[in-house]
């Protein structure tokens, strides 16, 4: 079975022997639940109890551009939609990974809020923790060679693949002064979790810079409607594990969305939210190369819970430029420029596994901070015309806040593993 976003997890088993490639495998669908909603079996999502509120034929096809609500089903204007995330304080967007159309969407989030006098915080699935210091020293100049920053902040330690298509995102958080943070714990960290459970954390001894943020010890209960959605998929995915392989692969990803979440409540519950890009320790000319240097690469083999560091989602969206012809985001943006920006809101850019129903990281995070933070959850999804029906069930499930339709990505229809009642393609490779 193809898996969405699976150029990173090839790249990798391509240098792994047979047990590597199983845990390549895995990684498409081990951690923060990859696979989206095919099924209408569970009520994690934010509906209501009772039976899923049906989706009317839209009077027009769908098209790529289009932003839907799921409840009442309409399509938005790029206007009311930006009016939306200029009032959030935390905005979380899903994507399907090495979809370039994907992080155009994101830097047309990114852009309409610095029209609109914000100063976003963003925050990047694809660095680690212990990669912090290589990408501040990036962003103020300190470091100005791609390669050296790649090494600096970890990148092929903790998320691997090609980082051109990721790029664009670093380079504008450079050009416009924009906060970058890595949400990711290290992968060592997560690694270690999918081979012992959250239980292997009691004895681990880490440099205090990879452990940055703080995460909750001991963690909090299960999170039933979490374990339903994100254990089902897991197992949907890939059948034939171990129940015990299965439950460190889940505990492997509550760790990295607890930890993914208290990124975002620290900065934005915890009052740290400035509005400049020194936020950390940038200004001393040594290199930080974080800690396990030798762990964790492509190289290892493991087994195959390991790869419940390599997360890919089964998110599928494409671009936001083709939504340019409505470009009015209601804002006062013809003022910004004569006020200091306010600060926030935070941008959260993952897997969109990892936004799915509310659930993986929005949900950990209002309860980290005890409530009172206002988000935005956009799913992006990348449109094959010939299958509308991959949007009604996205609709249907009220996977999210916005459902942002895209172009397809290069690898075309996404297929999604762990499908039931909704009949998806299993091509073989």
């Amino acid at each position: 079975m193809t898996h969405p976003g699976g150029g990173r997890s090839e790249h990798m088993a391509a240098r792994m022997g047979p047990v590597g490639r199983l845990a390549a495998a895995v990684a498409a669908c081990a951690v923060a639940a990859c696979a989206a909603p095919h099924s209408t079996s569970h009520s994690a999502g934010p509906a209501p109890a009772g039976p899923a509120p049906t989706v009317p034929a839209p009077a027009v096809p769908y098209r790529v551009g289009q932003i839907i609500q799921p409840h009442p089903p309409a399509a938005v204007s790029y206007a009311a939609f930006a009016a939306r995330l200029q009032s959030a304080d935390v905005i979380y967007i899903g994507e399907t990974h090495d979809t370039p159309s994907h992080v155009a969407a994101a830097l047309r989030v990114l852009q309409t809020l610095l029209d609109g006098g914000r100063q976003p915080v963003v925050g990047m699935e694809m660095f680690g923790w212990d990669g912090q210091r290589g990408i501040d020293r990036y962003l103020t100049g300190a470091v100005t060679s791609a390669a050296a920053f790649l090494a600096e902040s970890r990148w092929r330690e903790n998320w691997g693949g090609d980082y051109a298509g990721y790029a664009p995102l670093v380079d504008f958080a450079k050009t416009h002064g924009v906060t970058l943070l890595g949400l990711n714990p290290p992968r060592e960290l997560v690694r270690r979790v999918a081979r012992k459970g959250l239980a292997g954390l009691a004895d681990i001894k880490i440099d205090p810079a990879a452990w940055r943020w703080p995460v909750p010890a001991p963690f909090p209960d299960d999170d039933p409607d979490y374990r339903r959605v994100v254990f089902e998929q897991i197992e949907q995915c890939h059948a034939g594990l171990s129940q015990e392989v299965y439950q460190n692969i889940y505990e492997a990803s509550v760790f990295r969305d607890e930890g993914m979440a208290s990124v975002v409540t620290a900065m934005v519950g915890g009052g740290a939210m400035t509005g400049g890009v020194a936020m950390t320790d940038t200004d001393t000319a040594d290199t930080d190369t974080g800690t396990a240097a030798d762990t964790g690469t492509a190289a290892d083999t493991g087994t195959a819970a390991d790869t419940a560091a390599d997360t890919d989602t089964a998110a599928d969206t494409d671009t936001a430029a083709d939504t340019a012809a409505d470009t009015d985001t209601g804002t006062a943006a013809g003022t910004a420029a004569d006020t200091t920006p306010s600060p926030g809101p935070f941008v959260s850019y993952t897997g969109a596994g990892h936004v799915q129903y509310g659930l993986p990281v929005p949900k950990r995070v209002r309860r980290q901070s005890g409530g009172g933070i206002t988000h935005v959850t956009v799913y992006l999804h990348a449109l094959d015309p010939a299958h509308p029906e991959d949007v009604e069930t996205l609709l249907r499930e009220r996977i999210a806040d916005y459902v942002w339709l895209t172009t397809l990505g290069p690898r075309g229809r996404p297929p999604r593993c762990g499908a039931s009642s909704h009949a998806r393609r299993d091509d073989g490779d």
